[in-house]
């Protein structure tokens, strides 16, 4: 915290690194905090790979999931918000809160992915 805080983000990775050799290495909250700490440095390809290797370890945490859709929504990336979706659903029996009414879904679900993905999920 205190590094993140005060925006040295490196030392924010390097403490994140020491937590996670002593957890064992492959921890997915550690994967989050890394994603987390490379959205604040402005790397969003990087955390997005962090966010996408802490669903490789553990599919049914929300936040990496959650992170990723926030972030590819607002790169309008339509067909990818909807193939997160349904891995959301089908890999963790997870949803957003507010989905499908929150303001911030309308754009995607105007978009032919979005009502593609809305007709898929009620079937």
């Amino acid at each position: 915290d205190h590094y993140f805080m005060k925006k040295e983000w490196d030392k924010a990775l390097a403490s994140v690194d020491v937590l996670d050799r002593r957890m064992g290495g492959n921890d997915a909250w550690m994967a989050v905090l890394r994603g987390a700490i490379e959205l604040q440095r402005g790397d969003v390809p990087k955390a997005k790979a962090h966010f996408a290797r802490a669903i490789a370890l553990e599919k049914e945490l929300a936040a990496p999931y959650l992170k990723l859709l926030e972030l590819t929504l607002a790169e309008k990336d339509f067909p990818g918000a909807a193939r997160l979706l349904t891995a959301m659903s089908r890999d963790a029996g997870l949803q957003p809160r507010g989905f499908p009414d929150d303001p911030g879904y309308s754009e995607f679900l105007e978009s032919t992915p979005g009502k593609a993905y809305l007709r898929q999920s009620k079937q």
